[in-house]
């Protein structure tokens, strides 16, 4: 198997983020929801939660996961305060 330089990348920025407890995407998935609100919503995250920030940063399905459900959120907290208005 080649690598090429895009691959090498990507496997040297998960070994530099690498820590000694990590969770895996099924754990990340899991709590990946309340991790996206507390985002979205500004306040800080709970320590429980920062693994899963550790863990969308070294895996890219977890991230497209992640960007897809904050972006669904947000566009639903959209549609209510919109709806809210017209009332």
């Amino acid at each position: 198997m080649l690598l090429d330089q895009s691959k090498i990348k990507i496997l040297l920025r998960a070994l530099v983020l690498t820590n000694e407890t990590e969770l895996d995407c099924d754990a990340c998935f899991d709590a990946m929801a309340e991790f996206a609100e507390s985002q979205l919503s500004g306040a800080s995250v709970p320590e429980a939660l920062i693994l899963i920030d550790d863990h969308i940063k070294i895996c890219v399905d977890c991230e497209e996961q992640y960007q897809i459900l904050k972006t669904t959120i947000s566009e639903m907290d959209d549609l209510d305060s919109h709806q809210a208005k017209k009332t």
